[in-house]
């Protein structure tokens, strides 16, 4: 990982051990930062689009793959996105005691674009 990277994910974890957020929040952050961190896909055009579903289907598979679709995509190609270890670790965490509605949102992204312009990332 690069400085960057571990310097966001530092402060993620100081900031839900000084309570700023709640452990979901926090668990939504780091996976929403490993995600983007292991794949290269745009936080705007892609990321925030992604599905609880997606994420499920792409868990069952050996080895664990994500499909996005070409209304998730900024050029409208559907392409496939294997996920880290990291990636996968994190996402099982935001799925445990998620409801069965899979066409929600994954990530919680517009909390945490608040977050990173209160704390001056950008």
């Amino acid at each position: 990982m690069t400085e960057d990277i571990k310097t966001v994910l530092a402060a993620i974890e100081e900031g839900h051990e000084n309570r700023e957020f709640t452990t979901r929040q926090y668990q939504n952050y780091k996976a929403l930062v490993l995600f983007g961190a292991c794949t290269g896909q745009r936080p705007i055009a892609t990321i925030r689009k992604l599905t609880v579903g997606q994420f499920r289907a792409a868990l069952r598979g050996d080895p664990p793959v994500l499909d996005v679709l070409p209304q998730q995509d900024k050029i409208r190609m559907q392409h496939y996105v294997p996920l880290h270890p990291y990636v996968v670790d994190a996402v099982t965490l935001l799925l445990d005691g998620r409801n069965r509605n899979d066409d929600t949102h994954i990530f919680a992204h517009e909390y945490f674009d608040k977050w990173v312009r209160r704390k001056k990332f950008l």
